[in-house]
């Protein structure tokens, strides 16, 4: 008998789970209890409205073909003088010329974003 009793001083408490049972029990009541206040509604995303559906109007197409080919020509003038510029400037003033080479990239930007028929 005396070796029962000192072989059970030396199981600590927290075998057999009663510890973690205890706490993870609690942790579900209280998520029943979080589930049992939502309703129904509260579990869905209420649905996006719907936006009407719009003709296209030939004559705004046909405006924004002209504005997009308009800017997509003066966008590759610009780039052009830009890179003619950074040129002739480069050996007399290399700090101005970097300069013009980084507006040169953002005009190369600019026709790329302009390309891109989703962004109009």
């Amino acid at each position: 008998m005396r070796s029962n009793q000192h072989s059970a001083k030396q199981i600590p408490e927290e075998i057999g789970g009663t510890h973690v049972a205890s706490q993870s029990y609690q942790e579900n009541v209280a998520a029943d209890a979080v589930a049992d206040s939502l309703s129904v509604d509260d579990l869905y995303l209420s649905p996006l409205p719907t936006t009407p559906h719009r003709k296209h109007n030939p004559q705004a197409v046909n405006t924004k073909l002209k504005v997009k080919r308009l800017s997509e020509d003066r966008l590759i003038q610009i780039s052009d003088e830009l890179m003619q510029l950074a040129e002739k400037i480069r050996y007399f003033h290399p700090l101005m010329a970097e300069a013009i080479d980084e507006a040169w990239d953002a005009t190369e930007e600019a026709l790329r974003i302009l390309s891109r028929d989703e962004l109009w």
